[in-house]
């Protein structure tokens, strides 16, 4: 096993800094709900190619979604093997244009809106930029090597779990 799946593995197994992302992700969700974006559910900021954009997570966002499907045995199911998707341009995630890891998204999931214009856009990346913030401290705190993946390569990784590659 590489590096990098040995830091995913062990962020994965490391319950108390699970529990740390997911509480920052239903801060993260609320301070959103106080904005004026709305998410329509379309699926196009899934679609990376298309709308030309880049998602990025860290080791321990990375951790947290294994850790999440592998408590998600129906979910499991639903992720795309051996598919095109697993790529950098459209996330496997997305099935009949909604995320089926919708709980367990990213953290640039959470705080980008293909919608979001002007103010509310800049609002949600300054949220986005103190909310990794934290996450990079909990890389510390908790003795995770930090990495910052592309989505591509990050799903290259859960794919392996998923596979048993």
């Amino acid at each position: 096993m590489d590096t990098l799946l040995k830091d995913i593995t062990k962020a994965a197994s490391d319950g108390k800094l699970c529990g740390v992302v997911a509480e920052m992700y239903r801060e993260l969700d609320e301070q959103v709900r106080g904005l004026e974006v709305i998410c329509r559910r379309c699926g196009k900021c899934c679609r990376f190619g298309e709308f030309g954009q880049e998602l990025l997570a860290s080791t321990a966002e990375v951790g947290y979604l294994w850790a999440w499907l592998r408590k998600q045995a129906s979910k499991l199911k639903k992720v795309p093997a051996g598919k095109s998707e697993w790529s950098h341009k459209v996330c496997p995630f997305l099935e009949d244009e909604s995320c089926t890891a919708r709980e367990a998204r990213a953290l640039g999931c959470r705080a980008f809106f293909c919608q979001a214009e002007g103010s509310d856009k800049e609002r949600m990346e300054n949220m986005y930029e103190a909310f990794h913030k934290r996450i990079v401290e909990l890389h510390k705190q908790r003795d995770v090597s930090y990495h910052y993946l592309g989505w591509g390569e990050a799903m290259s990784a859960v794919r392996s779990f998923v596979d048993g590659s």
